[in-house]
């Protein structure tokens, strides 16, 4: 069976934590830089994050760290420092099996317990107050940010019935406007309908009493040339010219 070939690595953020839980109980140390515990009932009172105040390298094989330390006034600082490479050297060993070759110690302040302790205190009061007003002003803004939606979906669905109602108000308007012009096209033509049947029969009879009138005048005038052809034709008994009466009612001599 061919040997499984495997690798196990880790990131800078691993190493960090274990070097900041190794050194929550180093007699003398208050605190790394930035303040990740302080030993009052060996208890956090700063911050959640053990990483704090902690840098780290990490290879394949070996570790290197760089602490900031706060120490407890009074204390012996070189063996502070001793202890803190001894306890870092075995916990990262024992638990990743990374040689440490590196810890260095950085000391930015000393305080006593009381001063520290009071310190820690005002910090986490000011986290928790600071925790409490976020807490507050969330909470405030769920409320305005659930009312405001509240109000608008009330004003949108007010506005969208008014929008209907708009609608088919206006929709029954345009039918009613729609029959009423309708309508009135109607009336309007059958009214020009039967006024230009009543001007057609009208005109129709004028025309048909001129034709009468102008065929019976016709017909006079006719009969009286002809009246008059007679008279001339009886006046004129021996002699050979023959009249005719026309069309027109006018005499015409023939040879």
């Amino acid at each position: 069976m061919s040997e499984i070939k495997s690798t196990v690595t880790y990131d800078e953020k691993v190493i960090q934590k274990i070097v900041g839980h190794a050194l929550e109980n180093i007699d003398g140390l208050l605190a790394i830089s930035g303040g990740f515990f302080a030993n009052v009932k060996d208890k956090l009172v700063n911050s959640d994050d053990v990483t704090t105040g902690v840098n780290v390298e990490v290879g394949k094989e070996e570790v290197a760290t760089d602490l900031d330390i706060i120490v407890e006034y009074g204390k012996d600082i070189p063996s502070i420092a001793e202890g803190i490479k001894a306890i870092v050297a075995q916990n990262v060993e024992v638990m990743t099996h990374l040689k440490v070759v590196e810890v260095n110690v950085n000391v930015v302040d000393i305080m006593s317990r009381e001063e520290y302790e009071a310190s820690s205190v005002t910090v986490q009061d000011r986290v928790e107050a600071g925790y409490e007003k976020a807490k507050e002003a969330t909470a405030a803004g769920y409320e305005r940010t659930k009312e405001a939606a509240q109000t608008a979906g009330e004003y949108i669905s007010e506005k969208s019935s008014e929008a209907g109602e708009y609608i088919s108000e206006k929709a029954s308007d345009a039918k009613d406007f729609t029959a009423e012009k309708a309508s009135d096209a109607k009336d309007f033509t059958a009214e020009k309908a039967k006024d230009v049947k009543e001007f057609t029969a009208e005109k129709a009879k004028d025309a048909k009493e001129f034709t009468a009138e102008k065929t019976e005048e016709a017909k006079q005038y006719a009969s009286e040339k002809k009246a008059q052809a007679k008279d001339a034709i009886d006046q004129e008994d021996n002699s050979e010219v023959t009249y005719t009466a026309s069309s027109d009612g006018d005499v015409v001599v023939a040879d």
